[in-house]
């Protein structure tokens, strides 16, 4: 789609440094530059993507691996777009769809997630909005989006990763901020009304960050105001596809996942929907229940019967049975992934309107994408829900809960003897807030601080999971810390 300046190319070139007239990289490749050199991006490595690794178990993704797979897969699903000339109009009518885009955003999405996975992200928003007082809590997505563009990250002369406006819009795949957690019956709702299971549970922006989002969503022309723009819908269904299959690759060769009950409890669920046999609850009931409110106008029951009973001929396949030798189980594990992979790269569709209410133009065609919901459910509940491993989690929930409570004591009690990077975090935002200072880092302040309690959860944000337990293994007297120049934290 070349030829004159168009809005994409507006979009594209839409950041606040200077043009750098020697440089043949394209304004996205720029923006993965920027982060795949940033420490956010090298600290990935040491957090938890679904759970924590033992240490004789063999080698998991992490945060950052499982990134650069989504920002391969987002790659391949733009060029895929890309290549159907027939799409080309419409694509361009929805404001347009850059490849480099697509990756810097696979890039960039997890960055502001909290060390423990999962686990990590359900505590610090618990204690946000607890011990800390802050009323849209937290959310590894909408931190994500903040830490691009706060601090001192790569200059003094700007904040943040000074990313395109593109590219940021991309990150936001949520792309509002929380709505406002309700006095009554917010149970209630979290369980029977979509648009606030929506507008509450996932979010890509905190209040303080809510200028921006909608300055970089002025240049989401075609589509609605809470849509995603066609680059953040593509990093969304890469992120999908890889949570849904690499990991799972991960859990079945590790032996944590048991192929045969999950393969029981699917056609225990379609015995069910075909009313023969025993009516035996399954998590895919659960599963079924809450998709029929979330995606009311995409979801389908036939659908999701045909989806898993491909789920299981798949699983069948690619991991049944473990009495070959080892490398001719690893070869089917992941056979089956590159071939599932590949298959849901090509049923990516655009569509002139969204696929479901306030959802993508961009996403998967509704057959498959039923069969990576359940996909994604099989890792829910027979990965991060096992028994066995509520202990490891409920260590990790204690030592989040600790920090966020240990350090909220300390900024009010003892704040000159702060941690140097928390303390100027802190005194930032109170100037800020009170007026005696301008900017935070540099000249051009990309968003405000918001309130000065958030520095703390910032500061958790840039620990690696080891990092996060030593600090409260001191902090808590557990351990004693020794005296050595310069701090580890």
């Amino acid at each position: 789609m070349g030829g004159d300046v168009t809005n994409r190319d507006i979009r594209a070139s839409g950041r606040s440094r200077r043009d750098h007239t020697a440089d043949t990289r394209s304004e996205g490749q720029r923006d993965s530059d920027r982060i795949i050199y940033s420490a956010a991006w090298r600290r990935l490595a040491g957090v938890t993507q679904v759970i924590t690794p033992f240490e004789e178990m063999p080698s998991m993704h992490n945060r950052l691996t499982h990134s650069e797979k989504v920002a391969q897969v987002a790659r391949s699903i733009a060029d895929h777009l890309m290549d159907d000339d027939n799409q080309w109009s419409l694509i361009d009518t929805l404001g347009g769809l850059d490849a480099d885009v697509c990756e810097a955003a696979g890039f960039a999405h997890d960055l502001g997630h909290p060390p423990f996975g999962h686990v990590g992200e359900e505590v610090l928003d618990h204690e946000a909005r607890t011990t800390l007082k802050l009323a849209d809590g937290f959310e590894g997505n909408a931190q994500s989006f903040r830490i691009v563009s706060q601090g001192k990250i790569r200059s003094s002369k700007y904040e943040g990763l000074d990313l395109t406006m593109a590219t940021l819009a991309a990150v936001a795949k949520y792309p509002w901020t929380r709505t406002p957690t309700l006095a009554d019956d917010h149970e209630g709702k979290l369980d029977s009304d979509s648009d606030y299971r929506r507008r509450w549970l996932k979010f890509n922006a905190y209040e303080s960050e809510a200028p921006l989002l909608a300055d970089c969503r002025q240049f989401a022309t075609g589509i609605g105001a809470e849509v995603q723009t066609l680059e953040a819908s593509v990093m969304d269904a890469a992120d999908d596809i890889t949570y849904a299959i690499h990991d799972l690759e991960d859990f079945y060769l590790g032996g944590i996942v048991d192929v045969s009950a999950i393969r029981e409890d699917v056609d225990a669920f379609l015995e069910r929907s075909s009313g023969v046999g025993a009516q035996r609850a399954t998590p895919f009931v659960a599963l079924s229940r809450r998709l029929k409110v979330d995606y009311a106008d995409y979801f389908d029951d036939e659908a999701l019967e045909h989806a898993a009973g491909e789920v299981s001929k798949q699983l069948k396949m690619g991991m049944g049975g473990r009495h070959h030798p080892l490398s001719q189980i690893e070869a089917r594990a992941r056979g089956m992934g590159s071939d599932l992979i590949g298959r849901y790269i090509n049923a990516i569709v655009v569509k002139p309107t969204p696929l479901w209410t306030h959802g993508p133009h961009v996403g998967l065609a509704q057959s498959e994408w039923h069969e990576v919901q359940l996909w994604k459910e099989i890792t829910k509940s027979y990965v991060i829900q096992r028994p066995d491993i509520a202990l490891l989690q409920r260590g990790q929930q204690a030592i989040l809960e600790g920090l966020v409570q240990l350090l909220n004591r300390w900024v009010d009690g003892d704040r000159k003897r702060l941690p140097a990077r928390l303390r100027g975090e802190v005194e930032i935002a109170e100037g800020l807030a009170d007026g005696s200072l301008s900017a935070g880092y540099g000249k051009e302040q990309h968003a405000p601080r918001g309130a000065a309690k958030r520095a703390i959860l910032d500061y958790l944000c840039t620990l690696t999971d080891v990092q996060c337990t030593a600090l409260f293994q001191k902090l808590s007297g557990v351990q004693v810390h020794r005296v050595s120049i310069g701090g580890a934290f």
